[in-house]
C-alpha cells in the first residue's frame, strides 16, 4: 500500500498525530512506501523527531538540506516546512515521532514553558537540528527513540508516562544545543520571510496545477521578482519551480491512471499538460515507465 501525507490547500498535514488525551504518534517508516520514494513538502504545529535505522535519505527543513544515514537523529521544529526523499536511490527505514509540545511543558506559562519550550519554539534560528551518529548526545537520542518506540508499540502499563519522561530527556538535549547555537536577535528573520513567500508559491501551484501556469504568476503569488523567486525556490527545494510543478502534476495523475474512466489524453489534460505526448515524456522521466506501463503493472 502506498503511503501518503494528506495536506490541505496550505500544505498543513491533516494526518492525525495522536489524540487530545495523548498527543503523540510514532511509526516506523520505509521511504519506498511513498510514491517516488519521497514525501512532499508539508508542515504541522507539532514537533517531529526521527532516527535513521537503515539506509540513507535526504531531508529538507526550510532551507536546510541534510543527508542522513544510519544512526543520525533529526529534530524538526513546529511549523517548519519539510520534505524527504531517497538519497541516490537508496531506500531508508527510520522511526519518526510527532507530538504536541504540551507533553513537555504541561500548561502555558509554566516555568518549564517559560524557560525551556517557549524560547525554542518561537525562534527563527532553530528550525531543525541533527545529532550525527557518534556525536555528543546522539547515543542518548537513539536510545530514547528506540525506548519510546517499544513503549508505544507494546502499550504496557504506564506507557504514556514513560514516553513523556523520555521526551523531557530529549528536550533537555535539544535545549542545550539550542543555547549553544543562538545567533544575534533577528538573524533568522530574512530566512523566515523567504520561507513564508515560498509557502505562498507552493500553495498557488497546488491550487492551480490544472491550469497553464507561468513563471510570472508564480513569482506574483509570493510578491517577488522572477529572478528572486527562482533563486529562493532553487536554494530551498533544490529544483526549479517548473520541475516542482511537473512532479506535482505527475503525482496528481497517478490516482486517475488506476481508473478505467479516463483516457491518457484526458488524464493529461486534467492535470495541466498540453497534450498526451508531453505528459508521457515527463511521466517516463520521473516514473521510469510510460503511463500505460504504470497502469498495467498496477493491474497485474
Amino acid at each position: 500500500m502506498i503511503r501518503e501525507i494528506i495536506t490541505d490547500k496550505n500544505m498543513l498535514e491533516l494526518n492525525p498525530h495522536g489524540n487530545y488525551g495523548f498527543p503523540f504518534y510514532l511509526i516506523y517508516v520505509t521511504l519506498s512506501a511513498y510514491q517516488f520514494g519521497r514525501f512532499n513538502c508539508h508542515w504541522h504545529p507539532e514537533l517531529e523527531i526521527a532516527c535513521i535505522l537503515e539506509g540513507t535519505m535526504t531531508y529538507q527543513v526550510n532551507q536546510n538540506l541534510y543527508q542522513l544515514g544510519k544512526g543520525d537523529c533529526l529534530f524538526v521544529n513546529s511549523n517548519a516546512l519539510h520534505s524527504g526523499c531517497m538519497f541516490e536511490n537508496n531506500d531508508c527505514k527510520y522511526i519518526v515521532a510527532t507530538f504536541n509540545p504540551s507533553l513537555i511543558y504541561g500548561y502555558e506559562k509554566s516555568d518549564i514553558d517559560t524557560n525551556y519550550t517557549f524560547p525554542l519554539l518561537n525562534t527563527d534560528n532553530f528550525t531543525s537540528f541533527v545529532f550525527r551518529d557518534g556525536a555528543d548526545g546522539n547515543e542518548i537520542f537513539q536510545k530514547i527513540m528506540k525506548e519510546m518506540a517499544a513503549f508505544y508499540t507494546e502499550e504496557n502499563a504506564c506507557y504514556e508516562l514513560h514516553i513523556k519522561s523520555r521526551l523531557c530527556e530529549l528536550w533537555a538535549l535539544l535545549f542545550e544545543e539550542f543555547q549553544r547555537s543562538q545567533l544575534p536577535s533577528g538573524a533568522g528573520l530574512a530566512e523566515a520571510k523567504q520561507i513564508s513567500r515560498l509557502k505562498n508559491a507552493i500553495i498557488f501551484i497546488h491550487s492551480s496545477y490544472t491550469d497553464p501556469i507561468t513563471l510570472d504568476q508564480m513569482a506574483e503569488s509570493c510578491h517577488t521578482s522572477k529572478s528572486e523567486f527562482c533563486r529562493i525556490f532553487k536554494k530551498t527545494l533544490h529544483q526549479t519551480p517548473f520541475e516542482y510543478l511537473l512532479r506535482y502534476r505527475i503525482q496528481k495523475s497517478l490516482p486517475l491512471l488506476v481508473t478505467d474512466t479516463c483516457s491518457i489524453t484526458e488524464i493529461a489534460s486534467q492535470v495541466g499538460f498540453s497534450g498526451s505526448s508531453y505528459y508521457s515524456e515527463v511521466f517516463r522521466k520521473y516514473m521510469g515507465c510510460s503511463p500505460r506501463e504504470y497502469k498495467k503493472n498496477l493491474m497485474n
